[in-house]
């Protein structure tokens, strides 16, 4: 897995564990690409008060991700103009990647310390049930991951992915 592919799998993990709590204390359903998540965070049993903390990281969370929303977008622009070039800037385009990585590590650095603020209000039973409920998740993606790769590999003609 590349370094970005890891980083973009790894923020959204502790963003997820960081904030998924908070949509149980909503009320929220456990469908959706995140539902197992839900489920992870509902097992937890959260208190009211780590209930609030979790709302308030989610709400942090919620506002960064809209601001970088529109960075993204410049982003993505300004990659689609340099190649639409005959001579790409090549210092340019890996600039704009370099800023983009450097975002997604403050991003990454965020919800850890937001994930790491919440787990610091866990009890010893709390955080046993984390690490259970994720060896669980974790089994169950690999499954699925299992899965699909036998899938594809009938769709290709024997070849799968590679």
């Amino acid at each position: 897995m590349s370094k970005k592919s890891l980083a973009a799998v790894a923020l959204g993990t502790l963003t997820m564990l960081a904030l998924g709590g908070t949509a149980i204390a909503k009320g929220a359903g456990h469908g959706g690409p995140f539902g197992g998540m839900h489920r992870m965070v509902e097992q937890l049993d959260l208190t009211p008060e780590q209930q609030e903390l979790g709302m308030a990281l989610r709400e942090d969370a919620k506002a960064d991700q809209e601001s970088q929303r529109s960075t993204r977008s410049a982003a993505f622009d300004t990659i689609q103009a340099e190649l639409a070039l005959e001579q790409p800037d090549s210092a340019l385009l890996h600039g704009v990647i370099d800023e983009q990585v450097a975002l997604m590590t403050v991003t990454m650095h965020d919800r850890l310390d937001d994930l790491l603020t919440l787990h610091a209000t866990f009890s010893a039973e709390q955080r046993a049930t984390l690490v259970q409920e994720m060896d669980e998740a974790k089994a169950r993606k690999e499954t699925r991951m299992e899965e699909g790769r036998e899938g594809s590999r009938g769709k290709r003609g024997g070849q799968g992915r590679r």
